[in-house]
């Protein structure tokens, strides 16, 4: 393969990774690419972040987690923390 034809190739795989990154599966659905980072919070502190997050049209969060809450005991596992922010996130289109 010449040099121009590598070349070619070369700009080629990058538009292609380029617009596949822009408008690919990364992208929030319909809501905005934009999102915050939030870590356990639970009850109120847990609905004010949320209900703040959807009012400034943001499209998603991103759960920390702390191990020691999903497992407080080896072999034991309780996800329903986690489980309760997905819920009320996805309630709200986050």
């Amino acid at each position: 393969m010449s040099h121009h034809a590598r070349f070619i190739l070369c700009c080629l795989i990058l538009a292609f990774v380029f617009v596949g990154g822009v408008a690919g599966p990364a992208r929030a659905g319909e809501s905005s690419p934009y999102g915050v980072n939030i870590h356990a919070p639970q009850g109120a502190e847990l609905d004010l972040l949320l209900d703040r997050a959807q009012a400034a049209g943001l499209g998603w969060v991103r759960i920390d987690f702390v191990w020691a809450y999903v497992e407080p005991r080896q072999g034991v596992f309780d996800w329903s923390i986690y489980d309760n922010i997905a819920a009320a996130a996805q309630a709200r289109g986050l």
